[in-house]
């Protein structure tokens, strides 16, 4: 399947493209080897330019930095139940990106998560998130619709810059 698994300190492993970084499709398993697959890798899937989508198992609990940054041909991804934050720039620049389903297990979505991420109209932000992050809807054109949380107490810097499709 060409994906890069590397041991956790915990006995369980982190997930990369490896050699499948020219795949359209991809199915993360819950396990390797003797561990289970708790963790996207910092870039591990970034410049996957040609991959549409990505399934990925229950036993993810961190997605790292720019995870599938420049993913150019990604339309769509569900983050499973559990995983607490979306890291930084994790969907920068993924231009077919339409549709993401957050969970209510995020409690922090950080800096530039969904930056110019041209193709995406409508997003739900997770009751526990109190923040929007500098430059973290900057440049995201077709957002017609954002459904934010009460709880929210600061935006950052240019957080909706750029989003013309916003009434």
């Amino acid at each position: 399947d060409g994906l890069k698994f590397t041991a956790l300190d915990d006995g369980n492993y982190s997930v990369s493209a490896g050699t499948a970084k020219t795949a359209s499709e991809i199915i993360v398993p819950r396990t390797h080897e003797s561990g289970l697959v708790t963790a996207i890798a910092k870039e591990g899937f970034k410049d996957c330019k040609q991959l549409t989508s990505i399934d990925l198992p229950t036993s993810i609990a961190s997605i790292g930095a720019y995870a599938f940054r420049n993913c150019n041909a990604l339309t769509s991804i569900v983050i499973p139940q559990g995983v607490p934050s979306i890291g930084s720039s994790t969907f920068y620049k993924c231009s077919s990106l339409e549709s993401i389903v957050i969970p209510s297990s995020v409690q922090n979505v950080s800096d530039s998560a969904f930056r110019e991420c041209i193709s995406l109209t409508t997003i739900t932000i997770p009751s526990g998130v109190t923040s929007v992050g500098n430059y973290q809807f900057y440049g995201c054109t077709a957002l017609e619709s954002i459904s934010l949380p009460v709880g929210i107490t600061s935006i950052g810097s240019y957080a909706f810059h750029g989003c013309s499709a916003l009434a």
